[in-house]
């Protein structure tokens, strides 16, 4: 090999070099960023759930008093400051400068002082199952928000209830889907209703189209246990995600996420305490080993 030849050779490997960040730039697939955080209310939290009031709106305010159970109540005022406090994490700014637009399918959208637009989110609450009172707990609350461009998400909690029976969601099921949870040992079966009504929800509340989508055509595959990602059929466009997770205060979360194509998904778990929150104390990581396989079963689990 000659010097010329040799350092022919060298400028092509080096030009290459130079290309190498474009072409690495041309195949990242996007990534959407979700912080999912959760909040357990308690019989003790009255006092946390009552100084959390103030940060709610004359909206909001309307609609607490017109809730019936003092139980109801208290998740509304929970969760609503809780989706007010993440959002700020997300966005910056006083939790208690946001307002909410819903949309006639009964989605939210948050709104900064002036009308800009806010964070993509989803809120939950759920009532604990009924055993779950002896222990103090009244229920869970949680909120996603999502951060990433032309993005939809939804996000649902259900309580465990071991009493739940396919005929009590037999609209959302489809035959198929209503076959296989009747395979099931009778103590496994409420679980796996569980996990599909919650998937199917997130769904429903990140399109914002309401209950009046037909659910029996929305399949699953997928364990669906732990933090286990989800594939869909049958919807009505691609580019979506779905997580499923147990949570230890038997109460199941449910994540959908729709983004740009072939976009890769990072969920990040977070916990709170009532009084923490009406502290300003930030949201701690969840402490589930099954959190860092999350954020990597997210990214495996597009429809």
């Amino acid at each position: 090999m000659t010097a010329a030849t040799y350092r022919g050779h060298d400028r092509s490997a080096s030009d290459a070099v130079r290309a190498l960040p474009s072409a690495v730039a041309a195949t990242t697939r996007p990534v959407m960023m979700v912080d999912v955080t959760t909040m357990a209310v308690s019989v003790h939290d009255g006092a946390g759930c009552a100084s959390l009031f103030s940060w709610l709106d004359g909206a909001e305010c309307e609609r607490v008093a017109g809730l019936a159970s003092p139980i109801d109540a208290e998740l509304f005022i929970a969760a609503h400051a809780l989706a007010r406090s993440a959002l700020s994490a997300a966005d910056g700014g006083d939790p208690a400068g946001w307002s909410f637009v819903r949309e006639p399918g009964g989605k939210s959208r948050a709104r900064r002082a002036g009308g800009r637009p806010g964070p993509e989110f989803s809120l939950a609450h759920a009532r604990a199952a009924v055993a779950a009172p002896l222990c103090g707990l009244v229920g869970l609350v949680g909120v996603a928000v999502a951060r990433g461009p032309e993005c939809q998400v939804g996000f649902d909690l259900e309580g465990h209830d071991p009493t739940l029976c396919a005929h009590e969601l037999a609209r959302v099921l489809s035959a198929t889907q209503a076959a296989a949870i009747a395979a099931l040992p009778a103590a496994d079966q409420p679980a796996a209703l569980v996990r599909l009504w919650s998937l199917k929800e997130a769904y429903v509340k990140a399109t914002g189209r309401g209950l009046s989508t037909d659910l029996s055509t929305l399949a699953f595959d997928g364990s669906g246990r732990g933090s286990g990602a989800e594939r869909a059929h049958d919807r009505p466009s691609a580019g979506w995600h779905f997580v499923h997770r147990r949570l230890p205060t038997r109460f199941s979360a449910a994540l959908a996420v729709q983004g740009p194509a072939g976009f890769d998904l990072q969920v990040r778990w977070r916990e709170v305490s009532a009084s923490g929150l009406a502290a300003g104390v930030v949201a701690s990581p969840c402490n589930m080993r099954s959190c860092r396989s999350c954020r990597s079963a997210g990214s495996s689990g597009r429809a």
